[in-house]
């Protein structure tokens, strides 16, 4: 199957500094890809990348290709043509819903503006999008403050929806809410992906969320994707002995520990990672002298990818490490 989304080898600079290393990823149509690992990795920098959303000053190279186009060239017609396609959910909605326009204001705009739809055309599909995910019509005359978080975020999944794009970029979209709303909103997001038939960037924190939602996951460190696994195999067997640590460092209801296992150190920034060594060298339990002197290549391993020297030579003892 032809890739819908392919990314290869994306660096992102802001200034001096280096915030995106050699991202790479690709994703089917329909498929949902989820992108994990800590603060700093470059997860949601690799989301804005792709929805060309980098802030002012950014210097985007690499390949980030949709059904073929390469996206860094588009401009004018072709650029608004691909946002219309690719659209994105982000963190905090009181952040992106302006406080001082109606709901259905904001949920129409892109169809009025760039779709020339007309405005009671526009409001009776933003009416029928906002019963897609279990909201009354009747908020589309509200303004943001009178909403919840949780309807807040309902309407920035209905929003995004209505130009009918192919891929949905989801950027935490449940961080902010309590833990019932962030099942009904995943719940939402798993429907109308069957529904709609999207394919899914998201983003989380989550690796078990990760591994309910998506049917692929990509792990970041320092501003670089370190392992792309089947999600249900990156918990039982990683390839990366980053993701093992991950794993380990999750609480597990299931059995009893004193306390939770901790990655040593701290996390990297994709600028203050070493361009020459891997970055997670001075963390690792399986470090090697050559780990301190080579830049590991993402390479193919039983199905999956991995960025590690001793990939092949750890194949099937991480998962046992995780777990012990």
């Amino acid at each position: 199957m032809t890739n819908l989304l392919e990314v290869a080898g994306l660096r992102v600079t802001l200034g001096a500094g280096t915030v995106l290393r050699g991202v790479d990823f690709a994703i089917r149509p329909g498929e949902a890809l989820g992108l994990v690992g800590e603060s700093g990795s470059g997860k949601s920098m690799t989301a804005r990348a792709i929805g060309r959303l980098l802030p002012r000053g950014a210097r985007s190279e690499g390949t980030i290709a949709f059904d073929g186009a390469d996206v860094n060239k588009l401009d004018g017609k072709g650029l608004r043509s691909y946002r219309g396609q690719v659209a994105m959910v982000f963190q905090d909605p009181r952040a992106h819903i302006n406080p001082v326009r109606r709901i259905g204001d904001f949920m129409t705009e892109a169809l009025r503006t760039n779709g020339g739809v007309r405005k009671a055309d526009a409001y009776e599909l933003a009416a029928g999008m906002l019963g897609q995910v279990g909201l009354d019509t009747g908020n589309l005359a509200k303004y943001p403050h009178q909403l919840s978080g949780g309807m807040l975020q309902r309407v920035m999944i209905a929003a995004a929806l209505l130009t009918s794009p192919r891929l949905l970029l989801a950027d935490e979209p449940t961080t902010a809410l309590d833990v019932t709303t962030q099942a009904e909103v995943m719940a939402i997001l798993a429907e109308l992906r069957r529904d709609f038939g999207l394919a899914l960037l998201f983003i989380t924190h989550d690796l078990e969320l990760a591994a309910a939602v998506c049917d692929r996951t990509a792990v970041m460190y320092a501003g670089q994707v370190v392992e792309i696994r089947d999600s249900a195999l990156l918990h039982e067997d990683p390839l990366h002995p980053y993701t093992a640590a991950l794993a380990a460092a999750r609480p597990d209801i299931g059995r009893t520990q004193a306390r939770l296992r901790a990655i040593p150190g701290r996390p990297l920034s994709g600028f203050e990672a070493p361009g020459h060594a891997c970055a997670f060298a001075p963390r690792c339990a399986h470090d090697a002298p050559g780990c301190y002197a080579e830049l590991p290549a993402l390479a193919g391993l039983d199905g999956g990818l991995s960025r590690c020297l001793r990939a092949a030579q750890l194949r099937g003892t991480l998962g046992v490490t995780a777990g012990a």
